[in-house]
């Protein structure tokens, strides 16, 4: 704060003030200190500095904020400080500096252009700040700093960076940006047309992007992308070739290439993909292999081969030009020489001849030649070949094309064999045979096809197909002539009728075969005629009887549907008969439940006349007596009610719960097993339901139980016994196992046991009917199956709905 200025300014104060008071001295020598510190913070700050009030007038500007907008200081000063800014900007101001005005004590910041005095615009950043002044007027402090290189500087680059993402934009290859995670934060227009769109995510969803190993074929995983390698591991990778599958779900084929950044650290900041789509690439490859294979192929099948030789005699042979010369390249070196080495003897000069004729320019035509493998085979060969002048890089060479024809040659000389076997074939066949014109005229006939009509091969030759066909035959076979002379198909063959000389009628077989000319045209049709008059009525016969037997067929038929519902009658009656035959044993059951309860009963009514009057708490022992009474008389009443189900005729099926059939079933005959020493061990594996006759299940399982019973009465020898039922669930289907210990089924009688009126027992203890019923109910009316075998111990039934 010491300049020239302010020391003689102090140098004048001293002299002044020795005078003074010493107080006086004191506030003046503030004030000057003061102006030094205003001048060196306003007047001398090379930063642009501006106050106005809060109407937006400018009170102040320093030196040397007034100089960089080209004015005095007191230019400034009175005018609005808006006119200093850009046309543009100037409403935006306004808005910034009514905020600072309404937030007191806030430092505000802001960008905007002013304009020169000259015209000129500068970028400016001003922080401002509302304070009061002495007075108490809210003015405005504005510091404003020249920003205009940096905004250039910005705009540069700014113009740069959409010079960049311009020219990334418009690359012809996807261009792909990750960060140092390897998230993806940018894809090219071309990168996003590859893909049909674009995910950016990180390594971890990768997966989202399929791709494949073009080589192998198997799945690229996240963490093996090239960005993904390049960004953990610091790999580049150059134009690998991967099978993708885009967004969309079209597959395409590209190459892709990953170099990771590094910053001056060499730290990776992230990596740079690089994706081309080569599938048009591809696929032509692809089609030009194809091609050259079709090409190699066709060959093949013409037996067709390519050659080529410069004018020293060097040689080059297709693939198939090797097979028809029986040589490999591996084992032959094509050489003019080693070439006509191959070639007959005797056709050798003519070869030479020919291959002189072709190096001179001249266009010699066809050769046919032999050549002999080197396993003595001969082949004959066409050959033909030219000069080719030379054209750019292309020099003169010769090229030509070698035909293996010895089928060709065979085939010709079997020809004329054929049609010399023809002549005679077709004069002496035991059928009808002619040469028919498009238009239906005989052109050619056999004796045989007019022993068939009765005319003379003159007299027919007259004719046409037309005039001896029968009326009714006519356009049946007028239209399959023109589907065959059309081309729909090859031949066709057809039943009908010729009308003789005499005019009878001749049913024939009629074969018709086109043979077209070198064009593809009909030249004319072969006939075959193969007379059927006497199949043909025997087939009437054949017919009449035929109608007989299906006459019969019926009436079978429905002596069959008579009898089949004559068999359901009884198997009804014996579902019954078996009913009946239970009923027995339920009867037996009945009056082993009965028994107690009414024993029970006897001594409750006993007990009452006893008590009678000699007990003065008899009224107490009547109704403990009665409740006991009606107690058992329920329980009797469920025992009928029990058994009336169970004999009650069902009609249509119904869902039923089988763990409860069986329960139910038990409950009939438990007390009579009970008496006999016989345990039932019920495992319920699963709950099972099924839909059918639940009562006709009940006598299934019934029939079973008995027959338990009675085997173990039959042996004997059991200390223990006991009987299994075991629910569960198996294939969708409900199963029910009821096993004992009884000691089995013999093995020469286990196969019949379910054979109608086939017993063990004696008259007096069985018909032989109920297991054959059970069979019929289960797999009969219920669609299911019942089997039995033999356990370790005993017997096991198999009830499977």
């Amino acid at each position: 704060m010491s300049t020239p200025k302010f020391e003689q300014e102090k140098k004048d104060l001293d002299k002044k003030s020795r005078s003074d008071q010493p107080g006086r001295r004191k506030a003046d020598y503030a004030l000057l200190f003061s102006e030094a510190r205003y001048r060196a913070l306003f007047l001398d700050n090379p930063t642009m500095i501006f106050t106005i009030d809060a109407n937006g007038t400018i009170l102040s500007a320093n030196p040397f904020g007034a100089s960089r907008m080209g004015y005095r200081a007191e230019e400034l000063e009175g005018q609005p400080v808006l006119n200093l800014f850009h046309e543009d900007d100037r409403d935006a101001v306004a808005e910034q500096l009514l905020r600072c005005v309404k937030n007191p004590n806030e430092v505000h910041r802001w960008q905007f252009r002013k304009i020169r005095k000259d015209g000129g615009v500068l970028w400016v950043e001003e922080l401002a700040q509302a304070v009061y002044d002495l007075n108490g007027a809210l003015n405005l402090l504005i510091v404003c700093q020249d920003v205009s290189e940096r905004k250039r500087a910005e705009q540069d680059l700014k113009e740069q960076d959409a010079l960049l993402r311009n020219i990334l934009e418009t690359l012809p290859v996807g261009v792909w940006i990750v960060d140092a995670k390897g998230t993806i934060i940018h894809g090219n227009r071309t990168g996003q047309r590859i893909w049909s769109g674009a995910r950016y995510v990180g390594i971890e969803h990768y997966g989202e992007y399929k791709g494949w190993w073009a080589d192998t074929g198997k799945s690229i995983k996240p963490e093996e992308w090239p960005a993904a390698r390049a960004v953990l591991r610091g790999e580049t990778s150059l134009d690998e070739e991967i099978d993708i599958e885009s967004f969309d779900g079209a597959r395409k084929t590209i190459l892709h290439s990953a170099v990771p950044l590094r910053d001056t650290h060499q730290e990776i900041t992230g990596a740079v993909i690089i994706n081309q789509d080569i599938s048009a690439r591809k696929e032509a490859e692809h089609t030009l292999r194809r091609r050259e294979a079709d090409l190699r192929k066709a060959q093949e099948i013409a037996k067709l081969g390519s050659w080529t030789s410069d004018m020293s005699g060097r040689i080059a042979l297709s693939d198939e030009l090797y097979r028809i010369c029986g040589v490999s390249p591996e084992t032959f070196t094509p050489t003019a020489d080693s070439f006509l080495n191959l070639i007959h003897p005797d056709d050798r000069p003519a070869m030479q001849a020919w291959i002189d004729a072709c190096s001179a320019g001249e266009k010699p035509g066809e050769l046919i030649f032999r050549i002999i493998w080197p396993d003595g085979t001969v082949r004959i060969i066409s050959g033909r070949g030219e000069r080719v002048p030379g054209s750019g890089d292309r020099q003169t060479h010769l090229a030509g094309t070698a035909q293996d024809i010895t089928e060709r040659e065979q085939a010709e000389e079997a020809l004329a064999r054929s049609e010399s076997a023809f002549r005679a074939t077709f004069e002496q066949a035991a059928v009808g045979m002619a040469r028919v014109a498009t238009d239906g005229r005989w052109l050619q006939v056999n004796q045989r096809l007019c022993d068939i009509v009765g005319y003379t091969p003159d007299e027919l030759l007259a004719l046409t197909f037309q005039e001896i066909t029968h009326p009714h035959d006519l356009d049946a076979g007028l239209g399959s002539v023109l589907q065959v002379l059309a081309g729909d198909m090859d031949s066709y063959s057809q039943e009908m009728r010729f009308l003789r000389r005499d005019g009878s009628i001749v049913w024939i077989n009629f074969t018709v075969g086109s043979v077209r000319d070198t064009d593809g045209a009909p030249a004319y049709s072969i006939s075959v005629v193969e007379e059927i008059t006497k199949r043909k009525r025997a087939e009437e016969a054949l017919a009449e009887k035929q109608l007989l037997l299906e006459e019969t067929n019926q009436y079978l038929e429905q002596r069959v549907a008579e009898i089949v519902l004559d068999s359901r009658r009884k198997d009804q009656i014996l579902i019954q008969q078996g009913r009946q035959a239970a009923m027995g044993e339920m009867i037996g059951n009945i009056a082993h439940q009965w028994r107690q309860p009414l024993n029970t009963l006897g001594l409750i009514v006993q007990e009452l006349l006893m008590t009678y009057g000699h007990d003065e708490s008899y009224k107490e022992s009547l109704e403990t007596n009665v409740k006991k009474a009606m107690g058992l008389i329920s329980h009797m009443s469920k025992t009928i009610e029990d058994f009336r189900n169970y004999f009650r005729p069902e009609k249509e099926k119904m869902p039923f719960n089988i763990n409860e059939a069986v329960a139910t079933t038990l409950s009939l005959i438990e007390p009579t097993f009970t008496n006999l020493d016989i345990d039932i061990e019920v495992i319920e594996k699963d709950v099972t339901e099924f839909n059918g006759y639940a009562n006709e299940y009940s006598q299934v399982l019934l029939n079973i139980l008995l027959n338990s019973k009675d085997a173990f009465a039959e042996s004997g020898t059991v200390k223990q016994r006991v009987i299994v039922i075991t629910i569960f669930k198996e294939n969708n289907r409900s199963v029910v196992t009821v096993a004992d210990n009884a000691g089995g089924i013999a093995e020469e009688i286990i196969g019949k046991i379910f054979d109608p009126y086939f017993s063990t027992k004696g008259p007096d203890n069985g018909t032989g009917i109920g297991l054959f019923m059970a069979k019929t109910i289960i797999e009969r009316n219920m669609g299911g199956r019942l089997t039995v075998r033999n356990t370790a111990e005993g017997a096991e039934f198999r009830i499977e709905v």
